[in-house]
C-alpha cells in the first residue's frame, strides 16, 4: 500500500505542476566532446562540453517529462528517468542512482544486444534484396525471433513494475514490436506507466480498439462520399447485410495489391448480400477518387480526407492499413483484420460456397 500511495502522491504533485529536479552526473565514451540531453516527451535537446577528464553534468527542472536519452557525440546512448541524482556512464552503458534508473537500465541492458543484432539484421537484408538463399533466410528469422523478445522484454518491465513510472519509455520505443492484444493486456493491469502522458498515444489507441471486439455493436461513422454526400457507415451496416468496412489509402501499396481479390469476392457475393465500404485515409481527394476509378473498385467509398487523423483512426485504433471490419446483418462485429483466405473463408462459411 505504501508504493501506491507514493505513486498516487506522484501524480498528483505533477497535475498540480510540482517541480521534478534532476541531476545527471556522467562518463561520456572516449574521446567524446559533446554530450547531449534529449527529451522524449517534446524532443528538445540540452547540450553541454565534455570536461578534459571525460565528464560532464546535466542538471534542471522535468516539469513532468521525465523520460530522455543521455547521449555523446560518438553514438553512445542509455536511457533515463529525470528524477533525483542520476549517474551515467556511456562508456559501459550503467545507469544509477535512483531505484527507477537502476531498474530502466537492467531492462535496457537485456535488449540492448538483440536491438544489435536486429539493425545488423536490416542492414543486411537492406544490401541483399529480392534474394532467397539460406544466408537470407537466417537473417530473417533472427530479425523475428530478436524483434519478439525484445517485446517480450517490455511487457516484463510493466508487469513486474505495475507502480513504477520507468517502463513508459521502454513501450514508447518498442510498443509497435507488441500486437494489439498485447498492449490492451497490459493495460489492463493499470500500470502507472501507462498513466504517463508519453504513452497517452497508445493508451488511446487501446480504448479504441475496444470498439472493434467480437460481439459489440459497430460505431457509426460519418463522412463524404466521392461526391461530396455526407454518409454514415449505418446507410449500410446492420440492415441485413454482411458488411466488409475496409480501410484503405490510395497511397498504400498493399492495400491496392489486395484489391483484385477484395474484388473478385464482392463480384461473387454481392448478389447473396455481401457489400463493401472503402473507408480512405487519403488527404488529396483526386488521389482518391483516381484511385477508386483506375481500380475500378465499384463499392461505397467514403472519407474525411485526414489522414492518419481521420476520425476512422481514432475511433476504431487504426494504426495501419490495409485492416478490415467485418460486419453482421444486425450490426454486430464479427471480426477485425480478416483479408485474404480468411475473409474468403469466412464468406464461404456465410453463404455456403
Amino acid at each position: 500500500m505504501k508504493k501506491i500511495s507514493l505513486f498516487l502522491l506522484f501524480a498528483a504533485c505533477t497535475l498540480s505542476g510540482a517541480a521534478q529536479r534532476y541531476t545527471v552526473t556522467g562518463k561520456a565514451s572516449a574521446g567524446a566532446k559533446t554530450a547531449y540531453l534529449l527529451n522524449v516527451a517534446h524532443q528538445n535537446a540540452d547540450s553541454v562540453a565534455v570536461a578534459a577528464d571525460g565528464t560532464f553534468k546535466f542538471d534542471g527542472d522535468a516539469k513532468g517529462d521525465v523520460f530522455a536519452f543521455v547521449r555523446d557525440d560518438k553514438g553512445k546512448s542509455t536511457e533515463v528517468v529525470l528524477d533525483g541524482a542520476i549517474s551515467v556512464d556511456l562508456a559501459t552503458q550503467v545507469v544509477s542512482g535512483t531505484p527507477e534508473n537502476a531498474k530502466l537500465n537492467s531492462y535496457s541492458k537485456e535488449i540492448a544486444p538483440l536491438l544489435a543484432s536486429v539493425m545488423d539484421a536490416v542492414t543486411y537484408l537492406k544490401a541483399h534484396p529480392g534474394e532467397r538463399n539460406a544466408e537470407v533466410e537466417a537473417k530473417e528469422n533472427l530479425y523475428e525471433e530478436n524483434v519478439h523478445k525484445i517485446g517480450d522484454i517490455a511487457k516484463r518491465a510493466v508487469s513486474e513494475n505495475l507502480t513504477e513510472r520507468f517502463p513508459a519509455i521502454l513501450v514508447a520505443q518498442y510498443g509497435s514490436l507488441l500486437e494489439e492484444s498485447d498492449l490492451a493486456t497490459l493495460a489492463a493491469l493499470n500500470p502507472a506507466s501507462f498513466k504517463e502522458k508519453l504513452l497517452a498515444p497508445i493508451v488511446k489507441r487501446v480504448e479504441a480498439g475496444k470498439r472493434r471486439m467480437p460481439g459489440l455493436q459497430y460505431t457509426d461513422l460519418k463522412m463524404p462520399d466521392p461526391n461530396g454526400i455526407v454518409k454514415s457507415l449505418s446507410d449500410y451496416c446492420g440492415k441485413g447485410n454482411y458488411v466488409l468496412v475496409d480501410f484503405w489509402a490510395s497511397w498504400c501499396g498493399p492495400c491496392r495489391a489486395e484489391m483484385p481479390a477484395v474484388k473478385a469476392l464482392y463480384d461473387k457475393y454481392k448478389g447473396k448480400g455481401f457489400d463493401i465500404v472503402g473507408v480512405s485515409f487519403d488527404r488529396d481527394k483526386m488521389a482518391w477518387t483516381g484511385a477508386i476509378k483506375k481500380l475500378d473498385l465499384p463499392w461505397h467509398h467514403i472519407s474525411d480526407l485526414k489522414g492518419w487523423e481521420s476520425e476512422a483512426a481514432s475511433v476504431y485504433g487504426i494504426s495501419g492499413i490495409p485492416a478490415t471490419l467485418f460486419v453482421g446483418p444486425k450490426g454486430e462485429i464479427i471480426a477485425f483484420g480478416l483479408r485474404g483466405e480468411q475473409l474468403s473463408d469466412k464468406l464461404k462459411e456465410i453463404y455456403g460456397e
